[in-house]
């Protein structure tokens, strides 16, 4: 971006320090407003090179201020970035028909900020070249019709607001509740990605030729499941809806479609309760040889972990959008959040982990996605 200044709207003093940082350590200079009253104010005297919106603040919304602000030729241009822990396919589509560019999601990363640079540049570069080679063809004409997918929503998106956009209360690790020790535990055995995509396309085909015994055909599917569920780790901070995670969805999605496969692909965004501490307005890993008892939390606030763990990256809801590997080949995605409601590995029990390492160890285990494919018929 040509001019380096940003405006924050957000009654959220936290959230507002948050991002401030990050934008600064991009070499941005940054003025902040408490209301969207208050940033129309500051527009009449200011032209920032980009606006980070909030949604819900007292008085005016975010997306009343998207409003007014496209209704005003002076500042119409301005590119508004909606900063909010609010996601799903439909919010995302109300946004970008107000006149936002795209989401950045609360906690932000340092790699979902410059991700969000990346997409503006791309579509600025975008638009110059189409107004030297050809007008842009009208996107909402009848013939480009939006891919059929079905989008889970996330239960945890209808809590307040307050209580998803405020810090989360630390937890001491004396409150976590105990769990069985993990060594008496037997875990599943792990199976390469690879080997479990070519067994289940693999067994799909043999099924689909089979045709007769919807259960085996099924059964199959369960075993795909099974192996996927614990192959797809993302680490701590990351939008688990993007990145790596992202290609292996696509892969999975083109070996489907290329065997035939019709029906649900459930993909479930589930999070570790690590030992963190404080680090600037956030949180940190705690270094491995911390002992457990120094940790100034174990996991976050149950409605911001389960909000964190359906967290999309910008490129994710663009794949959503215009892949080809969804709507009419008959392959519908469902995306959802279990929190860390769903742990694959047991923690340890109070007195048996002794280090942050001991304990983050389990946790990085349980923060991942886990696929279950349910075929029609």
């Amino acid at each position: 971006m040509l001019n380096r200044t940003a405006l924050i709207v957000d009654d959220s003093r936290t959230a507002c320090q948050v991002l401030r940082l990050m934008l600064e350590r991009e070499d941005f200079q940054v003025a902040t407003c408490t209301s969207a009253e208050e940033a129309l104010e500051h527009l009449g005297d200011h032209r920032p090179g980009i606006i980070f919106m909030d949604h819900m603040m007292p008085g005016m919304d975010g997306f009343q201020a998207v409003k007014e602000i496209k209704a005003n030729p002076a500042i119409a241009a301005i590119p508004i970035v909606m900063y909010t822990a609010r996601s799903g396919d439909v919010y995302v589509g109300q946004a970008h028909a107000l006149g936002a560019v795209d989401i950045l999601s609360k906690p932000p990363t340092r790699e979902s900020l410059r991700a969000v640079f990346r997409r503006i540049d791309e579509r600025g570069a975008e638009a110059e070249a189409l107004e030297v080679v050809a007008e842009m063809p009208d996107e909402t004409s009848p013939e480009a019709e939006p891919p059929a997918l079905r989008v889970e929503p996330i239960a945890a998106t209808s809590a307040p607001t307050g209580a998803s956009e405020r810090p989360a209360p630390a937890r001491k690790p004396t409150a976590v509740r105990e769990r069985p020790a993990f060594e008496a535990q037997p875990s599943r055995a792990r199976v390469p990605w690879w080997a479990a995509l070519a067994f289940g396309v693999l067994a799909f085909v043999a099924g689909a030729r089979v045709g007769d015994d919807a259960r085996q055909g099924r059964a199959q599917f369960e075993a795909l499941s099974w192996a996927l569920a614990d192959g797809v780790p993302y680490a701590f901070g990351e939008a688990p809806f993007g990145g790596e995670r992202l290609r292996r969805i696509e892969e999975l999605l083109g070996h489907l479609r290329a065997a035939g496969y019709r029906g649900v692909v459930r993909v479930r965004g589930h999070a570790g309760q690590f030992c963190l501490v404080a680090q600037g307005d956030g949180w940190a890993v705690a270094d491995p040889g911390l002992p457990i008892e120094e940790c100034a939390t174990i996991g976050l606030d149950p409605v911001a972990t389960r909000l964190g763990s359906g967290r999309q990256s910008p490129e994710f809801r663009e794949f959503l959008w215009r892949s080809p590997l969804l709507g009419r080949s008959g392959i519908r995605l469902q995306v959802d959040a279990a929190g860390d409601s769903e742990p694959l590995q047991p923690y340890p029990a109070p007195g048996r982990v002794r280090t942050a390492g001991d304990w983050n160890r389990v946790a990085a285990l349980n923060n991942r996605l886990s696929v279950e494919l349910v075929p029609d018929g």
